[in-house]
């Protein structure tokens, strides 16, 4: 398990994980719907909602994770991680309507997309201890 936890924390291991989960998610949004058919069977009301959430908080955190390691700047690494994804999120659903059989721009996918996003920059405000009960714990008060 080290091995692992080694790898992944270096600057080529946090790449990898995220390019790998990211051309999984191209290739899912870039599926014809006829592909999609058979997860109709799933009936929670907007499930799909439910996956593009989080798909991008995953990606959230996978982005952050990577440029964590080579950016000092927690502050930017969030910010470029936030302008990054956006964008993707608001691409992905141009290129469902214009080049995708049977795919269409769903402005709900967007928010959603952007909703998973804001989960991985809450989550890593928190985990930062940036925000919370004890968010100013040991700093000094004067």
């Amino acid at each position: 398990m080290d091995i692992i936890k080694s790898f992944f924390n270096k600057p080529v291991g946090a790449f990898f994980s995220f390019i790998l989960f990211f051309s999984i998610t191209v290739y899912l949004f870039t599926l014809p719907k006829t592909s999609l058919q058979r997860f109709d069977w799933i009936t929670i009301p907007h499930f799909d909602k439910l996956v593009h959430i989080s798909i991008f908080f995953l990606l959230f955190y996978l982005f952050t994770h990577f440029l964590s390691t080579i950016i000092q700047s927690k502050f930017f690494t969030l910010i470029i991680s936030l302008i990054f994804l956006s964008a993707y999120g608001i691409a992905i659903e141009f290129v469902q309507e214009k080049f995708i059989v049977g795919r269409s721009f769903e402005l709900k996918d967007i928010m959603a997309d952007l909703g998973g996003c804001f989960l991985g920059l809450l989550l890593s405000l928190i985990r930062d201890k940036k925000i919370g009960p004890d968010g100013n714990r040991g700093r000094n008060q004067n």
